[in-house]
This record gives C-alpha cells, structure tokens and sequence, in this order.
C-alpha cells in the first residue's frame, strides 16, 4: 500500500491507473481560492470512486502557505503563477 500525495486530479491519473494499491492524499494550500481546492477535491473524489481508491483529503490552510512561500520566493505570491515557482516550492 502507497500513500500518494496528489494536487489534483489529471496529475493523478497517469500513476492511479497503473497502481490500485494506494490511498491518495489530497493536499494542496497553494490552489486559491478555496472554492478551487474543493472543486479539484470533488473531481478526484470521482476519479477514486471509479477507481474504487481511498483519498485522504489534508486540511486546507491558504494563509500558512502564504506565510511559507513569502520566506522562500522574493516578491508578492500573487506574482507567481501555477505551473512554475510556486509549484515548485512545494517539491523542495
């Protein structure tokens, strides 16, 4: 059994249909505004259902990565867009 950190959906499918044996753990305070966060939450909700997968969904707390990223990247993190530094940060 793998528990697999996951930010969203389409970035988990291509491990999730190769492996059945994992429970996948959602978490991701970088997504804004927390509407998002539960929208990317309900649509792997559905990918584990008929995967028939286990989520272990991680507390969303925007101000603590806002508190974090501040420290590791100059400038305001609203500068920063998806897909780049800010994701980046995270794999550190």
């Amino acid at each position: 059994m793998l528990f697999l950190h996951v930010c969203c959906a389409p970035c988990a499918l291509p491990i999730v249909e190769k492996n059945k044996d994992l429970i996948l753990y959602f978490f991701n305070p970088n997504i804004y505004p927390e509407e998002e966060y539960s929208k990317r939450l309900k649509e792997l909700e559905k990918v584990a259902l008929i995967l028939n997968l286990k989520i272990h969904p991680g507390e969303y707390n925007h101000s603590q990565w806002l508190s974090f990223i501040k420290k590791e990247l100059p400038g305001k993190p609203q500068d920063y867009k998806e897909n780049k530094e800010r994701c980046l940060v995270c794999f550190k």
